[in-house]
């Protein structure tokens, strides 16, 4: 299992990367819909959206592969129980800058940039003279859960970011550092899942968690909350 740790630590690191290089996409995404509507069909059309898919694993692909697989290869240590890279200040600034602080940008971005669009939209509904008040409870309910969303992802993402950097600090139990260094990159994916269900009822309903009631002559401005 030892020899096959360098391949599980690569392809964890690379999904993770992924993961917040596509919310960040997904949050353009959003963005565009409601900042630029009439470019929206244009940037995003199905044609540039495959486009943007593939360039990011590409690139991503080559360029984790050739710092984390040659350069720095990341390792499980029997003596620490952790997977590591190796001890060397080339590593220690290519994981810092090319994974922590890099990270760590994209995250804050997209945030940001979800932020920006509930402002939108919820500037857009108040022009929405003509609708009832209770379409208008409903969206800004919707505003508030994608705004709830936003953050808890945003707080998952960093949250792992820190741990995994900070482990060793954090606390002596072997058990828990091997968890949290081996199985950090899948838990967030899990918790970014879970997150999605807390706060969109109308995904509960469609997997049969819960009965949703849909409101009737509801306004039709929304952002689409998930990824």
């Amino acid at each position: 299992m030892k020899d096959f740790s360098p391949i599980h630590a690569f392809l964890s690191g690379h999904c993770y990367q992924l993961s917040v290089v596509f919310h960040f996409i997904i949050s353009c995404n959003r963005f565009c819909a409601v900042w630029m509507p009439l470019k929206y069909s244009s940037v995003f059309s199905i044609k540039n959206t495959c486009w943007m898919i593939s360039v990011n694993w590409i690139i991503l692909g080559a360029v984790n592969r050739y710092f984390f697989v040659y350069v720095c290869p990341m390792k499980y240590d029997p003596q620490r129980r952790i997977l590591a890279y190796d001890d060397t200040d080339l590593c220690d600034n290519i994981v810092w800058y090319g994974d922590f602080v890099k990270n760590s940008i994209v995250v804050c971005i997209f945030m940001i940039i979800d932020i920006m669009t509930v402002i939108k939209v919820r500037k857009v509904r108040l022009f929405s003279v003509n609708n009832k008040n209770k379409n208008n409870e409903s969206i800004s309910e919707r505003e508030r859960r994608f705004l709830k969303q936003t953050v808890s992802q945003g707080i998952v993402f960093m949250v792992e970011l820190i741990t995994w950097f900070s482990i060793d600090k954090i606390t002596s139990n072997k058990v828990v550092i091997f968890l949290l260094s081996g199985y950090a990159f899948t838990l967030v994916h899990v918790l970014d899942g879970i997150i999605v269900l807390m706060f969109n009822p109308e995904i509960r309903s469609f997997l049969g968690c819960t009965k949703n009631k849909p409101i009737r002559n509801q306004v039709n401005i929304s952002v689409n909350t998930t990824v």
